[in-house]
């Protein structure tokens, strides 16, 4: 049996529901890729917010925003939760529940309470929940 060889320059690499639906996520150079997005409290739709400026981070595995927004839309931290980061520091944040949306995509989930000198981050969780 010989082998099957397929030329690098055939492959088709074919982009997530997300990136169909915002074309500039899929054409965009490669590098960071921010987001704005709308959290929601699941208890009461109405009270939300825009949260301009998100990472998308698949290597975080929870959605961080800011405190005050999430205290402001009325959703309160459920527990704390160890995080250990990239160089080694270890944070202890509060955890609460959101309903997080992107274009058509919406998803409840687990967000961290991000304090105002930590990231703002979309996590793998939220995007596997879109």
């Amino acid at each position: 049996m010989g082998k099957i060889v397929i030329p690098y320059s055939s492959l088709v690499i074919s982009p997530g529901p997300l990136a169909l639906a915002s074309p500039w996520l899929y054409d965009a150079p490669m590098g960071l890729t921010h987001i704005s997005m709308t959290v929601s409290n699941p208890a009461d739709e109405s009270r939300q917010a825009t949260v301009p400026q998100v990472l998308v981070d698949t290597g975080s595995e929870l959605t961080w925003l800011p405190a005050a927004i999430l205290q402001d839309i009325g959703i309160h931290p459920k527990k704390t939760r160890r995080f250990i980061l990239a160089d080694r520091r270890e944070l202890i944040r509060s955890v609460g529940f959101a309903l997080l949306s992107h274009l058509q995509f919406n998803t409840v989930d687990e967000v961290v309470f991000a304090e105002p000198t930590d990231m703002l981050l979309l996590g793998a969780r939220t995007l596997e929940g879109f």
